[in-house]
């Protein structure tokens, strides 16, 4: 989820069409409940920052997922609207929901 509000808001934020993940952007995403603790999700994003400065090409899907699934917890999103901001929805015909692949 972060990553599709990330490119969604911030996908021009770079010349070359990638995006920098800073604190800034991360503390810019609108909070839907209200304060709410976001020290596990800074503590990986630190995380995600050291690895990546120390190898670019270094893999952190599992850490992406990790703040993913604490953002659906703060929105409280169902499985459906996860699936939409996964991209896992299909589109559904006229009249009705979308909704997840089996």
């Amino acid at each position: 989820m972060s990553i599709f509000y990330i490119k969604e808001k911030f996908g021009s934020a770079s010349y070359n069409g990638g995006i920098s993940f800073t604190k800034e952007m991360l503390n810019s995403i609108p909070l839907r409940f209200g304060p709410v603790d976001t020290g596990k999700i800074v503590k990986l994003v630190d995380r995600i920052m050291v690895i990546k400065m120390a190898d670019p090409d270094t893999d952190i899907s599992d850490l992406e997922r990790e703040i993913n699934s604490h953002l659906y917890t703060i929105y409280g999103l169902s499985p459906e609207e996860i699936a939409v901001v996964e991209g896992l929805a299909i589109e559904p015909e006229e009249g009705d929901e979308p909704r997840i692949p089996y």
